[in-house]
């Protein structure tokens, strides 16, 4: 019996550490904003800004309809 009460321990403290992850996540974007970042759509403007200013490029893929 206790080691079924450990594992369901581990397995809580596990999603636990997930769901603070997955919700640190999110937040970043939203405090990023407000640090005066600013996003661009369209990649070819992204790619020149990035070149002529030599600064990375940060790509986010999403599925929008």
């Amino acid at each position: 019996m206790n080691n079924i009460s450990s594992t369901a321990l581990t397995y809580y403290t596990e999603w636990m550490r997930w769901s603070v992850l997955a919700l640190s996540l999110s937040l970043f974007p939203a405090a990023a904003e407000d640090d005066g970042l600013r996003w661009l759509s369209n990649y070819k403007e992204a790619l020149a800004e990035a070149r002529q200013t030599n600064k990375p490029i940060f790509l986010e893929y999403r599925c929008e309809p």
